[in-house]
């Protein structure tokens, strides 16, 4: 499935790099918490509800390149 997204790639990337918004675009992320500035090496904590159960998850930002990739 595609979605065409009619502005430019860095205003989207803006929205979607950034871990607090992932709830908005990812069902299972109930919260998403950013510590630090957005960079390589920044830890993102995550409260996950997915098949019916809950939990916390940390990981860090491994490749940070705007407007075109975040890796974590």
């Amino acid at each position: 499935q595609q979605i065409r997204i009619d502005l430019p790639v860095r205003h989207v990337f803006r929205l979607a790099a950034r871990p607090e918004n992932m709830p908005r675009w990812n069902s299972a992320v109930v919260e998403s918490e950013l510590h630090g500035r957005l960079a390589e090496g920044a830890v993102v904590l995550q409260r996950i509800h997915l098949l019916g159960r809950r939990f916390a998850t940390e990981f860090r930002v491994t490749r940070y390149e705007p407007p075109s990739r975040i890796t974590y």
